[in-house]
């Protein structure tokens, strides 16, 4: 079953849902954030008439967990107990609730790792209102409800992100089939292994955070790609490749996530900040490459691989500037960093170091 052929929204009942999440807002001029429980519709597959569209064996740890996708609303579903949608702490997405012991809820917030576009309900560093780092000093943690007797204290306008914003964010990416929570969930991708052992792919989830294992995923019908990166010298260094882990079969129709869409977006997250004391001293073109990096989740939005393509090219371009600029000299570390994310765009994408000019609306 293709994408546009599996059942949609409207073509299931629904069930309710209670999903923890968090909010912020401020009050007497103090960051708060507040931790909440907040029900929602789910569609439900009563007679578990949806059809599989993946079948893979994932890496969990150094073992296999073969795991089955099935199709709706033109994307993908794995059960939420499946060992693979579990996360790097090992916590699960089920929790049960203390003033409702006989309630399980989902923390819908470890989903952001997989769906980073569903911004609202991640639990973000910053408060969304101030943008201050939350900590203990600045920001007022409160685990109450913002419906029923707290909603009478609070303007719920001010929530941010709305309630209503959660509920349509976790319902996208929920569904209840033959009893159990399923959860929407991207085609795996070939993530490579390189820090302190032999490298090697393994089939996995993508997800933000791993810096150096997002920057080294590749699509899952990438497997050759994955391998030869793994080849390369500043990968492999004096040791031998290993071999993959894990295996994967999709449905004719269901095309491979976007690795270097993914890649661009992990850089504009996480190690392009670390550029962002040196932007004074970056030459107009290096100031453009890195905003247009700084602000890939939104370049991407709506883009192409061509986007993401631009995207990496200027960081192809940093690393130049940084090379030949005196006055960057501190920003080596850098340089190191990136090394291995620079060989696989040269030797394994095939791409230049001398950038396209990024155009107006990819700088937005």
């Amino acid at each position: 079953m293709r994408p546009e052929d599996t059942p949609g929204r409207a073509d299931l009942p629904t069930t309710r849902l209670h999903v923890r999440a968090y909010f912020d807002l401020v009050r007497g001029g103090k960051d708060v954030r507040i931790r909440s429980l907040v029900a929602l519709d789910v569609p439900m597959d009563e007679g578990g008439d949806l059809q599989p569209i993946a079948r893979c064996s994932l890496s969990h740890g150094d073992a296999l967990v073969d795991v089955t996708y099935v199709g709706f609303d033109g994307g993908g579903y794995l059960p939420a107990e499946a060992k693979p949608v579990r996360f790097g702490n090992g916590s699960r997405l089920f929790q049960g609730s203390r003033t409702r012991p006989n309630e399980q809820f989902l923390t819908i917030s470890e989903l952001a790792s997989m769906h980073p576009e569903e911004d609202a309900i991640a639990e973000r560093l910053h408060h969304r209102i101030s943008g201050r780092l939350r900590n203990r000093w600045h920001t007022e943690f409160r685990d109450e409800q913002v419906i029923g007797d707290l909603g009478r204290e609070i303007d719920l306008e001010t929530l941010h992100p709305t309630i209503t914003e959660i509920q349509a964010a976790a319902s996208r990416l929920l569904l209840v089939r033959n009893g159990e929570i399923h959860v929407r969930a991207p085609l795996p991708f070939w993530m490579v292994l390189h820090r302190d052992c032999a490298p090697h792919p393994r089939l996995a989830l993508p997800r933000t955070g791993d810096v150096s294992g997002g920057l080294a995923a590749f699509a899952h019908d990438r497997l050759a790609a994955a391998l030869a990166f793994a080849d390369l010298p500043s990968v492999k260094g004096t040791r031998r490749p290993g071999m993959p882990l894990g295996s994967v079969e999709v449905e004719p129709g269901w095309g491979p996530g976007d690795d270097l869409a993914w890649v661009a977006q992990e850089m504009g997250r996480y190690w392009i900040r670390n550029l962002d004391p040196a932007v004074q001293d970056l030459s107009a073109d290096g100031v453009r490459a890195w905003h247009l990096v700084s602000n890939a989740a939104s370049a991407l939005r709506n883009g192409s691989p061509r986007e993401a393509q631009a995207i990496l090219a200027g960081v192809l371009a940093l690393r130049e500037e940084i090379v030949r600029t005196p006055s960057l000299d501190a920003y080596g570390f850098w340089l190191d960093k990136t090394r291995t994310l620079a060989d696989r765009l040269i030797h394994i994408e095939g791409m230049t170091t001398a950038p396209e000019p990024p155009s107006p609306e990819q700088l937005g």
